[in-house]
């Protein structure tokens, strides 16, 4: 890995690696459309299940953001096929250091989802985290915080919010209607303070719209108001309907707390009737002075019904219309400073 890159490092809140200017500004690299029979996410592009690992799927979806003027890939781990045995952990372990080298060679920052919340709800029994899953998430902590283009790790992907819902989705998702808000805290807690006390980057649990985005109603969001203590920072997932307002009033509930746009998105099929594009929308969040960023889903598609095609370039590489408007997000402070004496925007 490269070093001088890594070289300025300066302490701005809880996350100590990025340089004092940075903004967080890049996308998450989505599961594999071939991997998407049983909807558990995010193992198969690992390896394990029958599937084959591929660096390409990571590196053509890096180089991607890298051409964007992004600095941040997110991307997402496993549990399952490590329990079922399908992967062992040494060669997933490996194949992590493999992709994150990859992106500190294109000057990209990682910020690394530990398993999907199917692998939660399907690990867990009685909203209590077996031992086996915890040594998995600690191993997978102290593999990728060895790495300084590391900045943060959320144990489990969008962990807040599903709570007593299937959505509606197949197969895994079904179970999670079992689980309580005092048993998903009860998770949280085990998986923080087990992470916690050797973490070297800082630790949050995601959520997703819906959830916590509009006042008053998050405000006695049991989900949300119960984890802030193991939240180091907000990680806050939007999609259509959010706006700048809501961004504050989750300032003002947790004040101090800085607020990543860990996903926001807009499908090939987007047609909500609401105005604005989500990519704007999500743009003006950065110029809040709490926000220290933000991340598209997706870097790539996850399906081939336009419906659930997110991607800002399809799987044959093919740019959408999307990937021009975040390559004009701010990726400096300082440069956010100046577009908003430029642009008439308020710091409020």
């Amino acid at each position: 890995m490269p070093t001088a890159i890594w070289f300025w490092i300066f302490k701005v809140g809880v996350f100590t690696r990025l340089p004092s200017t940075t903004i967080i500004k890049g996308g998450s690299i989505p599961f594999r459309v071939s991997d998407n029979a049983d909807y558990s996410f995010f193992g198969g592009m690992w390896g394990g299940n029958g599937n084959t690992y591929d660096l390409t799927w990571f590196s053509r979806q890096i180089d991607l953001l890298a051409s964007l003027g992004c600095n941040t890939v997110r991307i997402f781990g496993d549990l399952e096929q490590q329990i079922n045995t399908s992967l062992n952990a040494t060669s997933y372990l490996n194949r992590w250091d493999e992709v994150i080298n990859y992106a500190a060679t294109k000057n990209l920052y990682v910020y690394v989802t530990g398993a999907s919340v199917y692998e939660l709800f399907g690990v867990a029994t009685d909203g209590v985290i077996t031992e086996q899953s915890l040594v998995l998430l600690e191993n997978l902590l102290n593999r990728v915080q060895a790495h300084l283009n590391v900045i943060a790790f959320d144990p489990i992907q969008e962990s807040i919010g599903w709570v007593n819902s299937s959505f509606g989705l197949p197969n895994g998702y079904l179970h999670q209607a079992n689980i309580s808000a005092a048993q998903l805290l009860t998770i949280q807690q085990t998986i923080y303070n087990r992470l916690k006390p050797q973490s070297l980057i800082p630790i949050s649990f995601s959520g997703v719209q819906g959830s916590y985005t509009s006042a008053p109603a998050f405000q006695t969001y049991a989900p949300l108001v119960n984890a802030l203590p193991y939240c180091d920072y907000l990680d806050f997932h939007i999609y259509y309907s959010a706006t700048a307002d809501e961004v504050d009033n989750v300032a003002n509930f947790a004040p101090g707390k800085e607020i990543l746009i860990g996903e926001f998105g807009q499908s090939v099929a987007f047609n909500s009737g609401l105005p604005g594009c989500p990519y704007t929308n999500a743009r003006d969040f950065m110029f809040k002075p709490n926000v220290v960023g933000g991340l598209c889903w997706a870097t790539g598609d996850q399906n081939t019904d336009q419906t659930d095609c997110w991607g800002i370039a399809d799987n044959n590489g093919n740019q959408r219309a999307n990937a021009a408007i975040l390559a004009t997000f701010p990726s400096s402070k300082n440069i956010k400073q100046q577009q908003i004496i430029v642009t008439g925007r308020k710091m409020t």
